[in-house]
């Protein structure tokens, strides 16, 4: 939970929501001349998204960028430890609780050339798919974060999971 207490936000009148700063689809407060982005708004406290939300913000101040909302499930997640464990989109209970039928397939990398090789063959990737519309919703990973790296750039571009399972076939085969 990011620290606002005490930075004079009355003065500034700048309003929070709950213990981060309230903001709209550009990082702009309240107080239109005043942007914040990072770990004092709403969402996950990670660097590449206050990076992202940096950019938004000097953009709209520059007026070379309309505000636009983007979706935070899709701000990939991750944990630097060894191994890596990381994560993109919904989980398989947050896909069921917004009304989805879901189906997913696990890709353990023992059965990797590549992982073998490199002496990591540890871990798995999960898809997990809209089931009535092929759509990818959920990538998870325990030690193959440069998969799901993968799987932003193909979000990004909003590519149905047809492509992504041809990209893990590719890279490595596919098992359910």
């Amino acid at each position: 939970v990011a620290e606002v207490a005490g930075w004079h936000q009355r003065t500034a009148g700048v309003e929070l929501d709950g213990s981060s700063i309230r903001i709209d689809d550009a990082n702009r407060t309240t107080q239109p001349h005043i942007f914040a982005i990072g770990d004092c708004v709403n969402g996950p406290m990670m660097a590449h998204r206050a990076s992202f939300e940096a950019v938004r913000a000097v953009e709209t101040i520059a007026g070379t960028r309309k505000p636009q909302s983007y979706d935070r499930a899709w701000i990939p997640r991750c944990t630097f430890s060894q191994p890596e464990i990381a994560s993109i989109g919904l989980t398989e209970p947050q896909a069921t609780a917004q009304g989805l039928a879901t189906k997913s397939g696990r890709f353990f990398l023992q059965g990797s050339g590549k992982a073998l090789c490199d002496g990591t063959p540890e871990g798995f990737v999960k898809l997990i798919t809209d089931q009535a519309t092929g759509q990818l919703v959920g990538a998870h990973s325990y030690s193959a974060m440069d998969i799901v790296r993968r799987w932003v750039a193909r979000h990004k571009a909003a590519v149905v999971v047809a492509t992504a399972a041809v990209t893990a076939i590719a890279l490595f085969g596919f098992a359910s």
